[in-house]
């Protein structure tokens, strides 16, 4: 195991420099994960909390690893493990703002941890993962659909949720075609405060419905 460093004698050597720090920003950045973990233990989502956590620890792990700043030798677990808590907190997420009875949905969640983790370990990219799991999601809510939850237009958390995906979304693939660390750390940066508002999409209440 060792730590990079550089010493600046050449031009070469900044430019090397301006690289590594943005390995550091790609792995730093899930330290943006810290408010929502915060945020949901506050507001005794423990379960949601702990999610979070999983994910930024194995992400944070996963790109110590990979931009060689601190070597791991780990046979690729926390890469694996990467993977399957970055799709599964997407699931979860998506099933808490979609359905009022995510909370009882203990098989299906069994069952898209088996299959994300069987997809994972193939080593299948997220141009399959990606959409597998979006659908799963679409068909596990529409198998419940009596539980969909009823949003009012009013709620602005709604349009800051949606615009949150749309930045994520957009980084993460621009980040696989271009510059990787810099967008990426964007992605981390959004992805872990996106639940944040997910929860305060589900728990907003109207203010003509709000009682003192």
């Amino acid at each position: 195991m060792y730590i990079k460093l550089f010493h600046i004698h050449t031009y070469k050597d900044l430019y090397r420099l301006m690289v590594v720090s943005t390995d550091y920003f790609v792995v730093f950045s899930n330290l943006s994960s810290i408010p929502t973990i915060i945020y949901f233990q506050y507001h005794q989502r423990f379960y949601y909390s702990f999610q979070v956590l999983l994910v930024s620890l194995f992400s944070f792990l996963h790109h110590l690893n990979t931009s060689q700043l601190y070597i791991i030798y780990d046979n690729g677990l926390f890469s694996l493990l990467d993977g399957l808590y970055s799709y599964l907190s997407i699931y979860v997420f998506s099933i808490y703002l979609f359905l009022t009875n995510h909370n009882e949905l203990k098989l299906e969640l069994t069952l898209m941890q088996t299959i994300l983790l069987s997809l994972t370990f193939m080593n299948i990219g997220s141009v399959i993962v990606l959409p597998v799991t979006v659908f799963l999601i679409l068909f596990i809510t529409g198998i419940h659909y009596t539980k969909i939850n009823k949003f009012s237009f009013k709620n602005k958390y709604i349009y800051i949720t949606l615009l949150l995906c749309a930045a994520d979304i957009t980084c993460y693939f621009i980040a696989v075609h271009t510059e990787y660390n810099y967008f990426h750390s964007f992605h981390h940066l959004f992805s872990f405060t996106i639940p944040v508002f997910v929860d305060k999409c589900v728990t907003y209440v109207p203010p003509n419905e709000a009682t003192d």
